[in-house]
């Protein structure tokens, strides 16, 4: 009986060959946003954000080594990656993603961009109301007076 290790991939499309994904950095800022839409304005290449936020840059372009029979011509020699790669990992198995976020165009990605950094900018200014609303308690409970007050108390 054979290592089922040496068989599981003598069935199968490739389709681990056929793409390659690299992770990104959460974008924070409208320049992040900016560079992810560098990438996403290439042929063939997708953003998504999996089940637990990571980004990540995804490259629909085969393998240079995959043969026509969908086997590697560089088997022997192949990267750790691929070396690494187990039947419990394999695409074949998997069924479909499940994507927080993907986006496969431009106008996608932008659109997401714009509706987070809106919500950014409105959480920042309730944070700033919260922070100033703060301060003026513990003013109060030290007995101290707002600057307002002051003035209006100076000027009477």
């Amino acid at each position: 009986m054979m290592d089922s290790r040496k068989n599981y991939c003598r069935s199968c499309d490739s389709a681990c060959c056929r793409y390659f994904t690299m992770p990104l950095e959460t974008p924070r800022n409208r320049d992040d946003f900016d560079a992810m839409r560098w990438y996403i304005l290439h042929e063939d290449v997708s953003i998504y954000v999996d089940d637990e936020g990571d980004w990540y840059v995804n490259i629909d372009a085969p393998c240079r080594a995959l043969g026509d029979d969908n086997k590697c011509r560089i088997y022997r020699t192949r990267p750790d990656v691929c070396r690494d790669h187990t039947d419990e990992a394999c695409e074949k198995h998997g069924g479909e993603y499940d994507f927080r976020e993907h986006f496969r165009n431009e106008n996608d990605l932008m659109a997401y961009a714009r509706e987070f950094l809106a919500r950014k900018e409105a959480s920042r200014g309730r944070r700033s109301r919260a922070a100033k609303n703060a301060w003026k308690r513990r003013r109060a409970a030290a007995g101290l007076a707002s600057p307002a007050r002051q003035d209006a108390r100076r000027s009477s």
